[in-house]
């Protein structure tokens, strides 16, 4: 039996319930919870390909499906849904209308991730929809920065970027330890960060990043253009 292969999923399945726990604390108008729990999924999202890559060099097949449903909830409708939830009560169709088009490109973006995944040295094509969901979880809960307008628009751009042909850096191809001793051990460490960052964490750091990664493809793009040019 492969427990690295569990525990992976089991982070996997922590991530939807992240998802389904940010719909509830939106439909009870706790959004910043709502925002907190999203963020919460991009955690267990990030554990779970970290973990399947220290005890396998390319995880399962069933874990990258499963790994693909929770991620259209917790980073595609939970998001579109606190965004709703937010303009519900001055832009009601509007905000529908724009939740609705981001979640349908957040699961048009993991339809493509399934049948054409990144490529080593090449990065992904589009957005990822976890970058995508918590730019957008981040930015509903901060009004001063974009007017409803300026967030409905934003919102579209988020959906477009994830269905776009721009080129995205992937940042999963790190250098694990080899030794199993080490492995467990640094997952017991990303357990004990996912933990504490939850616990006593800010939202608010995670802008500047986001925000970087959201402007981040059409630059990548553009050297990954240039660098091909000159072959």
């Amino acid at each position: 039996m492969n427990y690295g292969h569990w525990l992976a999923n089991l982070c996997t399945a922590m991530n939807l319930l992240a998802g389904i726990v940010s719909i509830e604390f939106s439909a009870r108008g706790e959004f910043t919870w709502a925002a907190v729990a999203v963020f919460a999924g991009m955690v267990f999202d990030g554990l779970d390909g970290k973990i399947a890559r220290m005890f396998s060099a390319t995880g399962s097949a069933f874990g990258k499906e499963l790994d693909s449903l929770c991620d259209v909830v917790s980073f595609g409708a939970a998001p579109a849904f606190l965004l709703y939830r937010v303009l519900q009560p001055t832009h009601p169709w509007q905000a529908a209308l724009a939740a609705g088009f981001f979640a349908v490109c957040g699961a048009m973006r993991l339809a493509r991730f399934n049948t054409n995944p990144a490529t080593p040295g090449k990065g992904f094509t589009g957005m990822p929809i976890t970058g995508a969901g918590g730019m957008l979880a981040i930015v509903a809960l901060r009004p001063n920065l974009l007017t409803p307008f300026g967030l409905l628009l934003f919102t579209i751009l988020l959906g477009n970027l994830m269905v776009s042909g721009w080129r995205y850096p992937d940042f999963k191809a790190v250098h694990l330890p080899k030794s199993l001793g080490k492995r467990i051990i640094l997952v017991g460490f990303l357990f004990m960060f996912a933990a504490f960052w939850v616990q006593y964490g800010s939202i608010d750091y995670a802008i500047i990043p986001l925000l970087a990664y959201t402007a981040s493809g059409p630059i990548y793009t553009y050297f990954m253009w240039k660098a091909e040019s000159q072959k």
